[in-house]
């Protein structure tokens, strides 16, 4: 994944209000022995509350040394009720 496309990725996200993971998973499928390390995070599905989201780790050669998927909802603020 390129840096152009993560800092798209992060474009594309509004800061929304408060929210919460509901579930993560991580997975490390190679050891990080030298050289700089790149995160990249986006969004697999948006909705109005629930989204899902996808995050990769790789090393300075572009392998893959971690993923992560995870479940995310957006809480109301105190101004639209309580959760």
């Amino acid at each position: 994944m390129s840096r152009q496309h993560c800092r798209r990725s992060s474009r594309q996200w509004k800061r929304r209000g408060p929210g919460t993971t509901l579930e993560m998973k991580t997975q490390y499928v190679e050891a990080a022995r030298h050289g700089k390390i790149q995160c990249c995070g986006e969004f697999v599905r948006r909705g109005r509350t629930i989204s899902f989201l996808k995050a990769t780790m790789t090393d300075e050669d572009g392998v893959t040394i971690a993923f992560a998927t995870s479940t995310w909802m957006q809480l109301k603020t105190a101004s639209e009720g309580k959760v």
